[in-house]
């Protein structure tokens, strides 16, 4: 494979990601605190620091957690179903970020999975909870 094949490949990844993205999007916010050297090498949120609301576009999508397999339950088949959201190469979200309202709730990122093609990320996934101490702004 050619560096040119493989540049053209990666830009049809892109594309086919924008395009998932794009079939059902959603506008989200997320607060996060700035962020401020921890002394230590690395970085760490500024507890003086006051939150900026960042807002983008993404995918939520409600899915099988695990591979399935039918539990039998009183109400008839388990569901084991969960949340989660899909967000392109240039979105940044981290492991419990809040997004402020989604349905009318607050909702927290869980894990970030990077999404890879031919090397380079394309994009972002993790699932979502329903946050503790919900009070979803209008």
């Amino acid at each position: 494979m050619t560096d040119g094949d493989r540049e053209l490949m990666l830009k049809q990844e892109l594309a086919g990601l924008v395009e998932v993205i794009m079939e059902n999007p959603e506008t989200l916010s997320i607060e996060r605190l700035p962020l401020i050297d921890n002394g230590h090498g690395s970085m760490t949120e500024d507890p003086n620091g006051i939150a900026v609301e960042y807002t983008f576009i993404g995918r939520i999508s409600h899915e099988s957690r695990i591979p399935l397999k039918p539990d039998a339950v009183p109400a008839g088949l388990g569901t084991n179903m969960s949340r989660f959201l899909l967000v392109d190469w240039e979105t940044t979200i981290y492991n419990e970020d809040v997004i402020i309202n989604y349905l009318g709730k607050r909702w927290r990122i869980g894990i970030v999975d990077p999404l890879l093609a031919f090397g380079e990320i394309i994009g972002y996934q993790a699932p979502i909870m329903v946050a503790e101490n919900n009070t979803g702004s209008t």
